[in-house]
């Protein structure tokens, strides 16, 4: 039987009762990946070395745009196949990287590895990049977006905002 990673059970349930959450942090230690601690809307699981990824639960993470947090001591061929199952096994609309404690990156898998796809942004800006990619995905029909309804119904979201904008423009 497929096992959770760390905190998968009860974030599975939360997002089963309608809970909303805007970012998932992945650590690949304990220590590592606090940064958004007490924010209702990120959750925190914890992926140690010894999890087997190909005997694991990861759909929790399905459609979430997820901040893999790597220790120090994390290798460049765990942090790979970290990254790579937060996309293929768990679904990840997004996966972004911490480079260092003050930066990030987003990740793209390219002939099934995990590449920057873009330079360093400072962590201050995750939610702001998050919004802008979800938009580019959004109008590309990549990711999660590619499902017609999903890309309908998101669409149909970013008209509604840019209509909000247009109104309070105009007061």
């Amino acid at each position: 039987m497929a096992r959770f990673a760390p905190y998968g059970r009860a974030i599975y349930n939360l997002r089963k009762a309608d809970g909303r959450l805007g970012l998932l942090v992945v650590a690949t230690s304990w220590p590592v990946g606090k940064h958004f601690e007490g924010n209702e809307r990120v959750a925190r699981t914890v992926i140690l070395d010894d999890f087997v990824m190909t005997q694991s639960n990861l759909m929790f993470m399905v459609g979430l745009d997820v901040l893999v947090c790597p220790d120090p001591e994390t290798t460049d061929d765990r942090l790979n196949e970290v990254i790579t199952a937060c996309f293929r096994l768990g679904k990840a609309s997004q996966v972004w990287c911490e480079t260092n404690e003050n930066s990030i990156q987003r990740m793209i898998l390219l002939s099934e590895l995990p590449v920057a796809a873009t330079s360093p942004i400072p962590l201050a800006e995750l939610a702001r990049s998050i919004k802008q990619q979800q938009i580019a995905m959004m109008l590309t029909r990549e990711g999660i977006y590619a499902d017609p309804a999903t890309h309908d119904d998101s669409v149909r979201a970013l008209f509604d905002m840019a209509e909000e904008l247009v109104a309070a423009d105009g007061e």
